[in-house]
């Protein structure tokens, strides 16, 4: 028994090598026979092999590895297979060494299977000598899987465990339901409610009350300023909310009142004391700083008249003189001496070219386009009557070296020849020249 579990690990540990066989043998001159008289046909899945499938023996090559030492192809009937031994003439191994166990292969649809032997106990069990004969009453193809009856992929035709099993954990298995376990692998019927996904925040726009998993969609409104004292960490929505510390007073009952004030700072001094806050009002109080509208005032409540008192409470027969709008300026094309309140409506000629500054209507009229106001520029015309005179600026002075005839505005530039000494006798004091004509009185 135990050198068939040798054999097994033997097998596996090549097996893991994932090595491609060679079917090819070389004929030494000395072999082993093995009469295989199978008392079962050999199976793969539970299911027969056929004739077309190879049954050899392998021996261990310097270096790692098997190399095939005879083959046969199977046969539902005895058959047998030559296994070749070393030949010691040559340096390199090419067979079987004395002793040397047999390691079986079958290749089934081009797949190499390892397979185990049972050996007649007559003979030499599963060791190689020259001349022997060994009978192998039947071949079991290892099949590598998970042998464990409780494990999820538990094979049942594996005749060697290779650690594959898979323990059966029991749970939701639909990750369409909120108890979706993802470990689980054996749905046990737990699944019981569908998950929806939508907006779970009560708060938010768009709260969906059949959603079950909340998929990051709400929309909240809020102040999103951290600095502000009604922040919402949650609001992904400015609604321009947000509130900021703003000391003040904040009792409505006094002057200082700040409506907008959040934080009181103790700037509430003066109580509010309502009543009238004109003086010449009959019921003026002195004590109130807050106007309620009750004050009782006599005067002129028509306002066709020139006494009209907008803030009489009562006519006292004081309107005297009617009103008559019109153009109080004598200076005005439409001057009307009878009116005795300007409407508004006074039409003054004159020049409005004021530059590049507003003129009297709030208009720029540079009508020359030289940036400068008319020399008869007025500011009270309010219609332009083309009288404007452009400046032209230059020396207005007669008597000047460089009199400019068509000057009107004089720029300072005169050049004017004379003795501009003051304590000569001929001293002018328009000269900006000496002309050598200086005459000094004495001796």
């Amino acid at each position: 028994m135990k050198k068939l579990i040798f054999l097994i690990a033997v097998l596996i540990s090549n097996i893991c090598l994932s090595q491609e066989l060679l079917w090819e043998i070389n004929n030494t001159g000395s072999n082993h026979t093995l009469l295989l008289p199978l008392e079962e046909n050999v199976t793969l899945d539970g299911v027969e092999i056929d004739e077309s499938a190879l049954v050899g023996v392998f021996y261990e090559i310097e270096g790692g590895g098997l190399q095939c030492g005879g083959f046969t192809p199977y046969s539902l009937d005895q058959f047998q297979i030559a296994a070749f031994g070393d030949d010691a003439v040559t340096e390199e191994k090419d067979g079987f060494s004395g002793q040397e166990d047999f390691q079986w292969f079958i290749n089934f649809n081009g797949v190499d299977y390892p397979a185990v032997a049972d050996y007649s106990i007559e003979f030499d069990p599963g060791v190689y000598q020259t001349n022997g004969i060994t009978f192998v009453n039947s071949l079991t193809i290892l099949e590598l899987g998970c042998t464990d009856e409780n494990a999820l992929n538990y094979n049942e035709n594996a005749t060697v465990d290779d650690g594959s099993c898979v323990d059966t954990i029991e749970g939701c298995t639909d990750a369409a339901y909120l108890e979706y376990d993802p470990l689980a692998n054996v749905d046990d019927g737990s699944c019981m409610t569908l998950e929806v996904f939508g907006c779970t925040e009560e708060t938010a726009l768009n709260y969906n009350t059949e959603a079950t998993t909340d998929d990051g969609s709400c929309q909240i409104e809020g102040c999103m300023d951290a600095a502000a004292i009604n922040y919402n960490p949650i609001a992904n929505i400015d609604d321009a909310s947000c509130l900021f510390n703003v000391y003040g007073c904040m009792d409505d009952s006094y002057i200082e009142y700040d409506a907008q004030a959040n934080i009181d700072d103790g700037s509430c001094q003066n109580l509010i004391v309502y009543g009238c806050l004109n003086e010449s009002a009959d019921n003026y109080n002195p004590e109130a700083n807050v106007d309620d509208g009750s004050c009782q005032i006599q005067g002129c409540m028509d306002f066709n008249y020139l006494e009209y008192n907008p803030w009489a409470t009562s006519d006292d027969g004081s309107c005297l003189t009617i009103m008559i709008l019109g153009c109080t300026n004598d200076a005005a094309q439409n001057y009307n001496s009878q009116a005795n309140q300007d409407d508004g409506s006074c039409q003054v000629l004159g020049c409005t070219d004021n530059g590049l500054q507003p003129n009297g209507l709030s208009e720029i009229n540079d009508a020359d386009g030289d940036g400068f106001s008319a020399i008869n520029y007025d500011p009270t015309a309010n219609i332009d009557d083309a009288s404007c005179i452009t400046q032209i600026l230059g020396c207005t002075n007669i008597t000047a070296v460089n009199y400019d005839v068509l000057a009107n505005t004089n720029d300072d530039s005169c050049i004017i020849e004379g003795c501009y000494n003051s304590e000569a006798v001929n001293y002018n004091p328009e000269a900006t020249i000496a002309d050598g004509s200086f005459i000094y009185g004495g001796c």
